[in-house]
């Protein structure tokens, strides 16, 4: 099997980051409340199985792979916790190894602040070890209500009675996240699990309390009555819940789960929140209902009076939209009817910052006329080029490499993000694009290959740029892979400034 490139994002479930490597692997964690009311933490590791090196031993029926994981708690220069343990992957034909396994560990652990080091290693290649650190700041354990981190679930059965890491009864298989958890369209069902804790201390033992779990939008905090639940309990020192929603039917959005418990006086006792991204194209979104018959007098868009001005506005948002709104707006421009137009855009905007949509709107346009003036080409505008709609959409790059003469390549840039926190994406961590400019001095540059979630993804993206800027006649990824591994004289793919600044903490390189 043809080993793909490596890639590790390593997220906790209190949305801090773990800096990661090259290997297929995410990592998750999440604080618990042990039954001698001592805080412990679980890591959660996702091999990525085709992303190993397999390779079947004379004496083995299978091929084999995986990863050597070595996990080290320290507080000041000590170590307090440390395991070595390996994530194993095996496979009749590696043509068809599974995409994902599964592994979790459990760390007993004082609260305090704690460096967790982590070295990973391919157990049938040495040259790919990596390590990484990151802080970690495990709670105290209180008398008062609290909760335990969300623990957001792939699946989740009845467990066998000797399945050690079984909560209140079931095997759960965590959704182990890079970056803030994201539902796609083909994912209709979020289950998620935590533990409330010390109820009967706030409350009184036996007590009885409103326990409510729903999903609201995180953009103006309105509660989704279609997502919502609530059940009558028992006030106890721990209180398990385990619980699904079925999201075929929720739009694209930014979303908070919520869990709550609300004594017989309607004071919430405790309420716990969880960032996640939906992508569904095939829903509509909220705000294309919102529009209707709006009346937008005195608003910032009352004054757009020309049809060419709105016209071009309402197609500057597409590199911001999602399919749906896409395919709305475009339906808008072909009626040519202004005054929903306006309408729709002002409600866009609203959505987007309802205490100033008219400075919100004003700042994306400065950001588009600097998109059209850098990246425009002959026959397009910037924000209809693949890097003005990066641009727009995501921000500017933390660092750009610029490689115009390389020899047998296209020019190309690779963008990086440290940390993308623009309104129109999903938060993320250390992110990278490349784009080739294929027909020359265009300055018509295409992507690529991305590590962004949703973007174009091309573990081969040096063959594809190779073999297209030679017209299809660049080294063979099977015969000539050596041809791209190592750099010819004169070139800069594998030491360019952003790889070589950032040593072995890359994802995806």
């Amino acid at each position: 099997m043809k080993k793909a490139a490596f890639f590790l994002a390593a997220t906790c479930l209190l949305i801090n980051h773990l800096f990661g490597s090259g290997l297929g692997l995410d990592v998750s964690y999440a604080q618990y409340q042990s039954d001698d009311n001592l805080p412990y933490l679980e890591l959660y590791f996702a091999l990525n199985g085709q992303t190993l090196t397999f390779i079947k031993q004379a004496n083995e029926s299978k091929f084999t792979g995986g990863v050597e994981v070595t996990v080290v708690f320290k507080k000041d220069s000590t170590i307090q916790a440390a395991d070595r343990f390996r994530i194993l992957a095996s496979s009749d034909d590696t043509s068809k190894v599974q995409n994902v396994f599964i592994q979790q560990e459990r760390f007993l652990l004082d609260p305090g602040t704690y460096t967790l080091v982590m070295e990973l290693e391919d157990i049938h290649d040495s040259t790919e070890h990596y390590t990484i650190d990151h802080e970690i700041k495990v709670r105290p354990i209180t008398e008062k209500a609290s909760a335990s981190d969300f623990l957001m679930l792939d699946s989740y059965k009845p467990a066998s009675e000797k399945n050690k890491y079984a909560k209140s009864g079931y095997e759960l298989i965590p959704m182990v996240s890079s970056g803030s958890y994201y539902f796609p369209e083909n994912i209709d069902k979020l289950s998620f699990y935590l533990e409330l804790y010390n109820l009967d201390q706030s409350l009184g033992e036996g007590e009885s309390y409103l326990l409510k779990y729903y999903i609201e939008s995180s953009d103006n905090g309105q509660a989704l009555d279609k997502y919502a639940s609530f059940a009558k309990k028992q006030a106890s020192g721990v209180q398990p819940v385990l619980a699904s929603f079925s999201i075929g039917e929720l739009p694209t959005g930014n979303y908070n789960l919520v869990v709550e418990a609300l004594s017989r006086q309607s004071e919430t006792v405790i309420q716990k929140k969880e960032f996640f991204f939906r992508r569904n194209g095939s829903v509509k979104p909220l705000l294309l209902s919102q529009a209707g018959d709006l009346d937008i007098t005195g608003t910032f868009v009352d004054g757009i009076d020309d049809f060419d001005s709105i016209y071009t506005y309402m197609s500057y948002l597409q590199p911001i939209s999602n399919d749906a709104e896409r395919n709305y707006q475009k339906s808008l421009l072909e009626s040519r009817d202004k005054s929903q137009m306006k309408r729709y855009f002002y409600v866009f905007w609203q959505n987007i910052n309802s205490n100033d949509p008219a400075g919100e709107w004003n700042r994306y346009h400065t950001e588009v006329k600097i998109a059209n003036k850098l990246y425009g080409t002959r026959i397009q505008k910037g924000y209809k080029t693949s890097r003005g709609r990066v641009y727009l959409q995501y921000g500017r790059p933390d660092m750009v490499d610029d490689r115009r003469f390389e020899p047998a390549l296209p020019p190309y840039q690779i963008w990086q993000y440290n940390q993308i926190d623009s309104k129109y994406v999903i938060n993320q961590t250390n992110r990278f694009f490349v784009f080739a400019e294929f027909d020359r001095s265009t300055n018509d540059y295409e992507l690529i290959h991305s590590t962004a979630l949703g973007e174009l993804f091309d573990s081969r993206w040096k063959y594809t740029m190779a073999n297209r800027g030679a017209g299809g006649v660049g080294p063979d990824i099977d015969s000539r892979s050596d041809d791209i591994s190592q750099d010819s004289p004169g070139s800069r793919l594998n030491n360019n400034m952003i790889f070589k600044s950032r040593s072995n903490s890359n994802p995806n390189w």
